[in-house]
């Protein structure tokens, strides 16, 4: 086929092409990147520029650091592989963890003060011990069987990422767990393992004693977490010098915090004409949130055998809440395919993601059709109630509720049917997405991969398009290639660089 006929095939002319190259020749990447897509060689090159050789083009390419020999017939670049060696040369694993948290990475809870030992026992208090009665305590009642959930639940949590054991005894632990009457709006206290005999030890409030009232993601389960963590060495994070910054002093990033946020839900019910909405705790932390996990990693150790297999993640807006992924090894991946919601999903260690996200304005109209409401007062009354709760900041929206702790690596996601938004990592990641206009960034490293599934994608890059390669290959997808990463891509319509866009046939 001649060069005219190739040309005629892609609805260009030779003079539209040499005007094009004319337009472009001080940015040869266009040039190269346009002639990969679309099969056109360097001596297809030459004859449309005129007055130059194939070897004369291949050496324009060369000296921009391109591979011009990639344009040439010997070279096979008839929409090949040209490319794929070179991009699997930037492959990047790691089959374990990376580095573990240390002292003073998360200092706004580090006391200080500390176990000795990893193996501790805990027991809970029937009755008042006789070293307890200094203490001027009142209202003295066996510890409730309700509360016992949240306890052995939180140890059960703890084991997982840190290296910290726990036993329960009949008595005389080394943390004994109490019920006593509490002053003012006191849900419990705690003491720091100070080595003396009320070192560990939790009193919580002996109002709160039935299986209702404990609750998973209720503010009753949570202070069990809370004062748990001080019974560890945890402090608060509004405390001291080294308090947490104040956009994110809350819940969401420590338990050891007194500010709510997304810990709240609303519900309605419809009596006598009129509406009624109710506040209700059911989204705060069952377990330990990102700050509290890599304190107490710093502290005690990581627990390097947990996970270390090929682990999948599922998440979604009713089931991720306050979570931190803590994996120590494997092929990982985190599904958030069932999501119907916007997903920010970032698989760098030490970040937070937003996984199927519901504001305000969606939870109510959900609301309003679950409840079959038609009467516009009874409407803006819902609204109205949503706004006013997300304004506080405590409604559960599902934003920020999944963190990656530090020195995780999760190599895979998988995304939802809104428009979401996907952060690379420095290994090679496997990208799907699913429905909607996604964006990828690919901006860490390694040979990633991704399929884009149906909408119109667009992936993101932070370096300039003339310091990469690119190559259709055989199977319709495309390699990008930079000097220390490269990327398979598959129904991506959109390239973005720091200088330019570049759409994708």
């Amino acid at each position: 086929m001649s060069t005219a006929e190739h040309l005629a095939q892609l609805g260009v002319t030779i003079e539209q092409a040499r005007d094009f190259i004319i337009s472009n020749v001080s940015q040869p990447s266009v040039i190269y990147n346009i002639s990969v897509q679309n099969n056109i060689t360097a001596q297809m090159l030459a004859e449309i520029y005129g007055g130059v050789t194939e070897g004369d083009v291949v050496a324009f390419f060369n000296i921009s650091g391109l591979d011009g020999s990639a344009l040439t017939e010997d070279s096979g670049n008839t929409g090949g592989d040209n490319l794929l060696a070179t991009a699997q040369s930037r492959s990047v694993t790691d089959s374990d963890y990376g580095s573990l948290p240390t002292t003073g990475d998360s200092p706004a809870v580090e006391s200080g003060s500390y176990w000795e030992s990893t193996n501790l026992t805990y027991s809970f208090n029937n009755a008042e011990p006789a070293d307890y009665a200094d203490e001027g305590l009142t209202g003295f009642i066996a510890f409730p069987e309700a509360a016992k959930v949240p306890t052995r639940a939180s140890f059960e949590d703890i084991e997982t990422f840190s290296n910290l054991k726990f036993t329960e005894v009949a008595d005389e632990g080394d943390i004994r767990l109490n019920a006593v009457q509490q002053e003012g709006n006191t849900d419990g206290y705690a003491y720091f393992p100070d080595g003396t005999s009320l070192g560990g030890d939790v009193f919580l409030n002996n109002a709160y004693t039935t299986t209702d009232q404990y609750q998973a993601g209720s503010s009753n389960y949570f202070t069990v977490v809370h004062e748990l963590g001080h019974a560890l060495g945890l402090e608060h994070t509004f405390e001291g010098d080294a308090s947490l910054p104040a956009d994110i002093e809350n819940v969401t990033h420590s338990v050891m915090s007194y500010t709510d946020h997304q810990t709240h839900t609303l519900s309605f019910i419809i009596e006598d004409g009129s509406i009624y909405s109710n506040y209700v705790d059911n989204h705060y932390n069952t377990d330990y949130a990102y700050y509290d996990v890599i304190g107490l990693q710093a502290a005690y150790g990581a627990n390097t055998s947990h996970n270390t297999g090929n682990n999948t993640y599922t998440v979604n807006f009713d089931s991720t809440s306050h979570d931190v992924i803590w994996d120590a090894g494997g092929t990982d991946t985190i599904d958030a395919s069932s999501a119907t919601g916007e997903s920010h999903i970032d698989l760098r260690a030490e970040h937070f993601s937003s996984i199927d996200i519901r504001d305000a304005i969606t939870q109510a109209a959900d609301t309003i059709t679950e409840m079959g409401i038609t009467d516009s007062n009874y409407i803006t009354f819902i609204q109205e109630q949503y706004q006013d709760m997300a304004s506080t900041g405590i409604l559960f929206t599902g934003e920020k509720n999944l963190a990656i702790s530090k020195g995780v690596w999760i190599e895979n996601v998988i995304s939802g049917a809104a428009n979401d938004q996907i952060q690379d990592n420095a290994v090679d990641n496997i990208i799907t997405t699913g429905a909607g206009d996604d964006v990828i960034s690919l901006t860490e490293g390694g040979f990633d991969t991704v399929n884009a599934g149906s909408g119109n994608d667009r992936v993101s890059f932070d370096v300039s398009s003339d310091s990469v390669q690119t190559e259709q290959q055989s199977d319709g997808s495309y390699l990008v290639v930079g000097s220390d990463f490269a990327a398979q891509l598959t129904g991506v319509e959109t390239l973005e660089f720091t200088d330019t866009f570049m759409t994708l046939a």
